[in-house]
């Protein structure tokens, strides 16, 4: 489960703070990960960070633990280094403009999902910062999140297997992760609509490594600009993941055969990648 921190927040003072690494890096170290995945996944998942899963292309160890360790006294020490230091009579943090600091975190309703947000909820309180748990119907969620008005949007971080064919999530083209949604929809529409990303951003950037990567022959050349893209996004921490790469127990009768041992459970096989025509039974 991921949270993506919208980069084109509305509320100005927000989008400053959102787009300070500091604070991204804040929200991340403030979650125990190990806790998460011993309570509600029971310990079938890896504390991780929002990353490409191992295994696959461009798979990078250390974007897996960038600042997905547990360390609150970091992360209170980040958010004071970025000024936020004042307090109310609830001990919260106070925005620059001297409104209590609060985060409205929308999400699609599922049970995992609230017992996940719960507990975040928690860690990052305990950083003095107010959240609001926002739970939507999945297609309000989804129209929600394509017009860039959530704050913190909730989903998983999926279609990573095949990144050069799927970038989505990467660029913030997935409008169910809502990272960069106005800077996006400027990229996919030519400047047309939403927001153009500032020159020398680390977002625009993002988008003319890209242009150059579908337009790059050269393999070696190809791939080495698709890992400047994951090397922004190691640094950038624009979402913030807790357990991934989680295991799927399957019960299998036991004359049911060809089976797979460890099938990929990824979004990309969903379909088609089940083979299931290749399966038997040997009664």
């Amino acid at each position: 489960m991921t949270f993506y921190v919208n980069q084109n927040v509305q509320d100005p003072v927000l989008r400053e703070i959102f787009q300070t690494p500091k604070f991204r890096y804040a929200l991340s170290l403030a979650i125990n990960r190990e806790e998460v995945a011993s309570l509600v996944f029971h310990n079938l998942g890896e504390p991780r960070q929002a990353s490409l899963i191992s295994g696959v292309a461009f798979y990078d160890p250390e974007w897996e633990k960038a600042f997905a360790e547990y360390d609150p006294e970091r992360a209170n020490k980040l958010l004071d280094e970025m000024g936020l230091t004042k307090r109310d009579e609830e001990g919260y943090r106070l925005r620059p403009d001297g409104k209590r600091f609060e985060l409205i975190v929308e999400y699609s309703v599922t049970d995992t999902v609230v017992d996940v947000l719960e507990m975040v909820k928690q860690y990052w309180e305990k950083l003095g910062i107010k959240v609001i748990l926002k739970p939507e119907e999945r297609s309000l969620y989804m129209t929600r999140c394509e017009a860039g008005e959530p704050e913190i949007g909730v989903w998983s971080f999926d279609r990573c297997a095949a990144v050069l064919s799927d970038p989505g999530r990467l660029l913030g083209t997935v409008w169910d992760g809502p990272w960069a949604p106005l800077y996006a929809r400027w990229y996919i529409s030519g400047g047309k609509a939403g927001e153009e990303p500032p020159e020398g951003s680390d977002i625009r950037r993002i988008y003319e490594l890209w242009d150059k990567v579908k337009m790059t022959v050269d393999e070696k050349e190809r791939d080495r600009l698709f890992r400047e893209i994951i090397n922004i996004h190691k640094k950038n921490i624009f979402f913030i993941g807790t357990v991934g790469e989680p295991i799927w127990p399957v019960v299998v009768k036991e004359y049911f055969k060809n089976v797979p041992d460890s099938p990929e459970y990824v979004w990309e096989n969903e379909g088609d990648g089940q083979h299931a025509e290749q399966y038997y039974m040997d009664k």
